[in-house]
């Protein structure tokens, strides 16, 4: 893969994406933070470089920000578990879901692990998650996972390594709510008046060292 700087332009409307965040650093696998933004409000959005726009300033790619804390709103979650064999049978569940929940938005979709068959390699995620799976979803609604045994299970000495720890970033400094973890093993995030708690069960030690 190629390492690029990031860019993330975002705004009120596909064709109004006013506010621009770069990040210069050469990355592979990209993370930029935006800051400032209104809670409970969509908001637009494209990925890319500095000079290229990858994915995104259509009207399939937004987000709503979470609502403040403790305000209540109805509130659409998705769960999956199990999920990732990359699959038909796996596509006829997301064409069910997707068909049940309509026009209605998913504030949250949760993945409880297995999220990409056999070994969580990053092929295994191209097809468990992103090819031809999910890219639906992730264009619109923010993914909070947590890691099964078979997202892991060729990096148990070094866990850390898994591709899923690149995959996906986890609030560990309690940036979406609730205590701070310290590690991308476990985390909490608030959705209004929902405070929901991610536990890695694989090689996380169980047991109170306090």
């Amino acid at each position: 893969l190629e390492s690029t700087p990031s860019r993330v332009r975002y705004g009120s409307s596909p064709t109004a994406l006013t506010s621009v965040v770069d990040s210069l650093t050469l990355m592979d696998e990209h993370k930029v933070t935006l800051s400032g933004l209104q809670p409970n409000t969509k908001y637009y959005y494209c990925v890319g470089d500095l000079t290229d726009t990858l994915s995104g300033a259509d009207t399939s790619h937004y987000f709503f920000t979470a609502p403040a804390k403790g305000v209540e709103i109805p509130t659409s979650i998705w769960v999956t578990g199990d999920a990732g064999y990359g699959i038909k049978d796996q596509r006829l569940m997301r064409d069910a879901y997707e068909k049940y929940i309509g026009k209605t938005h998913t504030n949250i979709w949760l993945t409880l692990g297995d999220n990409a068959y056999s070994d969580g390699t990053d092929e295994d995620y191209q097809l468990g998650m992103f090819e031809n799976m999910f890219e639906n979803m992730l264009g619109k609604t923010v993914c909070w996972a947590t890691p099964g045994n078979h997202d892991i299970r060729r990096h148990r000495s070094a866990p850390f390594g898994a591709p899923y720890y690149n995959v996906f970033s986890t609030p560990q400094k309690g940036e979406s709510g609730g205590e701070p973890s310290g590690s991308p093993s476990y985390y909490s995030f608030d959705f209004g008046n929902i405070h929901v708690v991610s536990l890695e069960s694989n090689h996380t030690p169980r047991y109170d060292t306090a």
